[in-house]
């Protein structure tokens, strides 16, 4: 344990080796200083307020502090002070008992941040599960189904709970020529021509997704009045080599 003496002003009037050994400070360097060579400027200023409130009201105070080295080093302390009392009551010096704690805390940091992990992937795994009840679900409504219009309709309600968080529509190819035309939408600054051309899309034309994430960055598709602020990703529908339509959603600017 490192153990340090002050003034009533907080001013180090002994600090023992280990102190020494800790903080860098070499013996007898640090007498005379006060004990806020130790600050890190990293902690609350409240948690000072309360710790000298404490102490000058003649009761002990615990507690942790992020501190720094003579070298600029940072580590922790739990630190035990208690104030040393005369005979009538006024305060003589003040006794800190200390414990470096630093490899605890980071213990303690990568818990927290393997359990923030966790929560996350959880959460994830929630949400893709959802997804898939959801897309079960509209299968199983598709079915029922009498019509495409039906069809297109039951996708659009599908999708858009889906989707919460992005806008988007579905793109069908039409009967005759190589258009294509929205047959269900959701969300809002849908800003494509209806209908539009395959070689418009670049996702129709390579057969594969093309995303782009914001109106400056990328190759951009055609089927625009004007490129969407937030990026957007366009997803070909296909089933043995037969173009079923297009997936296009579309994020929200900073997402």
């Amino acid at each position: 344990a490192t153990i340090v003496l002050t003034d009533p002003e907080g001013v180090i009037i002994y600090d023992n080796p280990a102190f020494q050994t800790l903080t860098g400070w070499s013996p007898g360097e640090a007498l005379g200083k006060p004990i806020s060579i130790l600050k890190s400027g990293q902690m609350p200023f409240s948690v000072y307020v309360d710790l000298w409130s404490t102490l000058r009201a003649g009761q002990e105070w615990r507690g942790e502090f992020l501190n720094k080295k003579k070298g600029g080093e940072l580590f922790w302390e739990e630190s035990f002070i208690s104030p040393i009392l005369s005979e009538d009551g006024t305060i003589q010096r003040y006794l800190a008992i200390k414990e470096d704690i630093t490899d605890r805390k980071r213990h303690e940091e990568s818990l927290h941040s393997l359990n923030n992990q966790l929560e996350d992937s959880v959460a994830e795994l929630k949400r893709r599960d959802h997804e898939t009840t959801l897309l079960g679900h509209m299968n199983d409504l598709l079915r029922a189904c009498y019509s495409r219009a039906e069809a297109y309709r039951l996708i659009a309600l599908s999708l858009r709970e889906i989707f919460q968080n992005v806008s988007g529509f579905l793109a069908a190819p039409v009967p005759t020529g190589n258009a294509y035309e929205v047959v269900a939408e959701w969300g809002e600054n849908l800003e494509s021509p209806d209908p539009f051309l395959a070689e418009d899309c670049w996702a129709l034309k390579r057969g594969h997704h093309h995303e782009a994430s914001s109106p400056d960055k990328g190759v951009h598709c055609r089927h625009f009045l004007r490129p969407p602020a937030g990026g957007y990703l366009c997803i070909p529908l296909t089933i043995r080599k037969a173009s079923l339509g297009m997936l296009h959603l579309i994020a929200r600017p900073g997402e």
